[in-house]
């Protein structure tokens, strides 16, 4: 392969931040730790909080830890978040008051 880079394209606004890729054999490199071998298959969510069964397993967790089930919170109002986080009224402004 010699010398040879792979080169991305790029938009032309980002055209100053160009730089030199990385030579060919480290762009194969890289790329291919994310191929899996033949046979196999990409997990991407598992464990008790997998999108799929997250609420029976909470709820199976808390049976077995004898937990109580939380009660389900209300919205709060942004203003209000803000004022219990912050401290601040948002709607003032910080110079004039």
């Amino acid at each position: 392969m010699g010398r040879s880079r792979i080169l991305a394209r790029r938009p032309p606004y980002l055209v100053r931040f160009a730089k030199l890729g990385p030579p060919a054999e480290e762009f194969i490199r890289r790329f291919l730790l994310h191929v899996l071998p033949k046979g196999f298959m990409r997990i991407r969510h598992y464990g008790l909080l997998a999108n799929r069964h997250c609420t029976e397993h909470l709820a199976a967790c808390r049976a077995a830890l004898e937990a109580p089930t939380p009660a389900p919170r209300e919205a709060e109002i942004v203003e209000v978040f803000l004022v219990r986080v912050l401290g601040t009224d948002a709607n003032r402004c910080p110079h004039c008051g």
